[in-house]
């Protein structure tokens, strides 16, 4: 619970419902509402985008350019938030940031390895009849050697985790079953794409 919060209901606290009167600035500003201005007495909406852009175009010198820049345009960083809401990551930006490294240095037997235990139940070659655990198992000693740790990272609420708004923009167009299982359940048919199966026969 935010500190804004705790001060607002201890503002209300021991007070009888009919006595309570909420300030202007109690109430929450959506982005919509933040997005306007009034012009002539009219409430018109403005995109911070587009305003920001007319003035690249309109600009005469970086020098005005930065005088432009002094004021605050966009009640929200725009490198992340779109009109839509919050922008789509690419992870794959991320990772060329990071400089290459000579893979054929590292002595691989004493290396620990942290695998993404979610990637194998997607990726690996499913054996029927067998548990998940012993799936498991097989595939990282196959790759990884003994010295390894498989890495559950779920999250027991969604609503207040980083993947949030992208697990929300996958459920629009993509749904599946919910699968429960543990270590002991058997591996009844693929949970991958028909190629693995095909793979397999």
């Amino acid at each position: 619970m935010s500190v804004y919060l705790q001060c607002t209901l201890f503002h209300f606290h021991g007070m009888k419902f009919s006595a309570v009167k909420k300030r202007r600035s109690d109430c929450v500003i959506t982005m919509k509402a933040l997005n306007t201005m009034k012009v002539r007495d009219e409430n018109r909406l403005v995109d911070p985008l587009i305003l920001f852009k007319r003035i690249s175009i309109l600009k005469k010198s970086d020098a005005q350019l930065k005088k432009y820049l002094e004021y605050e345009l966009a009640p929200y960083p725009l490198a992340l938030f779109d009109e839509k809401g919050m922008r789509k990551c690419v992870k794959s930006t991320l990772y060329k940031i990071f400089p290459e490294s000579d893979l054929t240095q590292y002595d691989k037997t004493k290396s620990t390895y942290v695998i993404d235990a979610g990637f194998l139940l997607r990726k690996i070659l499913w054996e029927r009849g067998e548990t998940y655990k012993v799936t498991c198992q097989k595939y990282v000693e196959r790759h990884y050697g003994q010295i390894c740790f498989l890495v559950f990272d779920g999250y027991d609420d969604t609503r207040l985790s980083t993947k949030s708004v992208e697990q929300n923009r996958r459920c629009r167009t993509y749904a599946s079953v919910e699968a429960i299982f543990d270590e002991s359940t058997v591996v009844t048919h693929y949970y991958t794409n028909p190629i693995h199966e095909e793979k397999r026969n």
